[in-house]
Formats: structure tokens, sequence, C-alpha cells
């Protein structure tokens, strides 16, 4: 049964001033490696390229997101790792979106700092020059 509108809005006043993770309490945390299993199973013809030389990374990105479940257990996330992938896809596909369009220089940040460094635009600090 889904909670009354003075419920939902009691519990919302009630973490107003508190940081909450939203998240998945049952998928749990990803690694980058299942992350990107999860784009190659999404988008067909792709493969995974592992840095030869890159070492691991030693940070942890583990999220507990015990927080919202405890305070709004009645939360129930409608988005996955999957959706995410798979959305984006449709999108790409649906407007033309090419792998040349996302490794070209209109979605490549470098390619903007240099063409603004070259034309004067830009400082050799990437600041803007005055006009």
């Amino acid at each position: 049964m889904y909670p009354s509108i003075g419920e939902t809005q009691s519990h919302i006043r009630e973490i107003s001033a508190r940081l909450v993770k939203r998240g998945f309490f049952t998928e749990g945390n990803y690694r980058t490696r299942e992350l990107a299993e999860i784009v190659k199973e999404t988008v067909p013809n792709s493969h995974i390229e592992h840095a030869k030389d890159a070492e691991p990374d030693k940070r942890s990105y583990r999220v507990d997101f015990s927080k919202i479940a405890q305070t709004l257990p009645e939360f129930k996330p409608q988005w996955n790792a999957r959706r995410g992938p798979k959305q984006l896809y449709d999108i790409y596909k649906k407007v033309g979106f090419t792998l040349e369009d996302f490794e070209g220089p209109r979605y490549t940040r470098i390619t903007h700092l240099e063409k603004g460094v070259s034309t004067g635009r830009l400082d050799k600090t990437l600041r803007n020059r005055e006009v």
C-alpha cells in the first residue's frame, strides 16, 4: 500500500535537511568493469579495452544506501544500472549520434581548448582574453 500524501510530506520534511544517497539497496555497488560489461551487453558489436599499463584504482566508491532505506522505507527506485546505458543507446540511435560524433572535436574538451588558444580566444593559462 502506498503512503498517503500527508505521510509522504511528513517524510519529506523529516529528511529535507539531511543528505541521503539514493540507490538500489538490493543491487549494491558496481565496479567500473561491471558497468563496462553492462554497456557492452547493451551496445551491439561493442568491446571493452583495458589499458595495459593502468594501475588498479585503489579508491573506494562503495556507497551505503541504508539511510534512505530507513528514512523512506516505502521508496522503491525505478531506475537501475542497466536502464541508463539503454536509455543513452536508444537516444543516440534515434538522433543518429555516431562513434565519429562522440570521438570528434565537438565533444572533446582538449580540442576546444587548443582551438581557443590557437585563435587567441584563450591565453596560455586557458583564460578568456579580453576582447
